[in-house]
């Protein structure tokens, strides 16, 4: 399955599509962007918790999640340390999180 393209480059083409697209301010829609990139938000927290959680801050050396994140994503501390803040968090709240991924709220 070589051939098979993931996930995550497919979302990759389709946000160089969507950044390529011919500009039209009719179609101007900020509200749908934003609840895309808070659906995506969701999936970073979520992701970087999974990663905590496997301990693999410390595969790479670091002491604390926070600091790999930063150092990975080119992150603050502080705003990463939210980020695995947020992923623990949504790990006890599924509908907040099943609204966020939905871009509900």
């Amino acid at each position: 399955m070589l051939d098979e393209v993931s996930p995550l480059a497919k979302l990759e083409a389709a946000v160089r599509e969507f950044q390529a697209r011919e500009l039209d301010a009719t179609e101007d829609d900020p509200r749908r962007v934003r609840a895309v990139i808070d659906g995506l938000e969701v999936e970073f927290c979520s992701m970087v918790r999974r990663g905590q959680q496997r301990g693999d801050h410390l595969i790479a050396g670091n002491i604390t999640a926070a600091s790999w994140i930063s150092q990975t994503c080119g992150m603050s501390v502080p705003s990463a340390f939210d980020r695995v803040c947020v992923g623990k968090q949504l790990e006890s709240m599924p509908v907040v999180a099943g609204a966020l991924y939905r871009g509900e709220i």
